[in-house]
């Protein structure tokens, strides 16, 4: 007699079970445009396993290429407590840090050549940002920007080379100087098109900044097209200064795959494009 009725128990606990994993994967809390923490997708940003190549875009025109990359610093503290010897096979250490990189060129108007920059930013475990440098180099001219949190400084440096003489200048600032970005960059006679990166008003002054950059940021499911398929992913959303709109479509596992920014400024991932 229980012969007879294990089979059909265990065909029904398997319909169920698949039922019930369906659902979770394509109704409720996966719905598109169902509210996700932000934290969650940041993580998923900082842990990608693989950088995000992408083409920047000017309405219609290509203007450029950039990589994004994120690297975690490992912190075998923890593992050392357990034994003098080297942590077990398989035991990695808790992240002590993250790194983000992000490098490229981009024609601009107004500028008497292509703009090359790169970027670092270095953040602690709790995801507050510690360190920043930032590079631009516009034909025989560089400048960069080094921001410290625990300084709460700010160094400037640029440099010119032309006709073989080449001339250097170095400032620092305290955060509280840097109440007007655009100001800022008036000052030191930056191209017209920066105008763009003062709209995130001023940098953050306190003892802890994080990735929001004083911008209120919201996060929630969706779908993006890839190809002829369309696959899971998530959307961040923000508004600065109650008028200027961003959008990040990020793949399930962090991989940035499209950036919507004003005045028709665009990243598309290269997998987007190349199908």
């Amino acid at each position: 007699m229980f012969s007879r009725i294990t089979f059909p128990l265990i065909t029904l606990f398997w319909l169920t079970m698949t039922y019930l994993l369906w659902r979770s994967e394509y109704v409720g809390q996966n719905q598109v445009g169902s509210n996700v923490p932000v934290e969650l997708v940041w993580r998923k940003i900082l842990t990608a396993p693989d950088n995000s190549s992408l083409q920047m875009m000017h309405g219609d025109h290509k203007v450029g290429y950039c990589r994004w990359a994120s690297n975690i610093g490992l912190d075998l503290a923890a593992a050392r407590m357990l034994a003098d010897d080297a942590p077990p096979e398989g035991m990695a250490g808790a992240p002590a840090n993250y790194r983000l990189d992000f490098e490229g060129n981009v024609a601009v108007d107004g500028l008497p050549g292509r703009l090359k920059f790169d970027s670092e930013i270095k953040l602690s475990s709790s995801n507050t940002w510690q360190e920043v440098h930032v590079r631009l180099k516009i034909g025989s001219e560089a400048w960069e920007v080094h921001a410290s949190a625990a300084l709460q400084t700010v160094q400037l440096l640029t440099s010119d080379r032309r006709g073989g003489i080449e001339s250097k200048s170095e400032r620092e600032f305290k955060f509280s100087e840097l109440q007007d970005p655009a100001a800022l960059m008036q000052e030191f006679n930056l191209p017209a098109s920066f105008g763009m990166l003062g709209m995130l008003g001023p940098l953050p002054g306190g003892q802890k900044g994080d990735l929001s950059l004083g911008v209120h940021w919201t996060a929630r499911n969706d779908w993006i097209k890839i190809g002829q398929t369309s696959v899971r992913a998530y959307r961040l959303e923000a508004t600065v200064l109650e008028r200027y709109r961003m959008r990040i479509i990020v793949s399930q596992v962090g991989e940035i795959l499209l950036v919507d920014l004003p005045d028709g400024w665009r990243l598309e991932n290269e997998q987007l494009i190349s199908l």
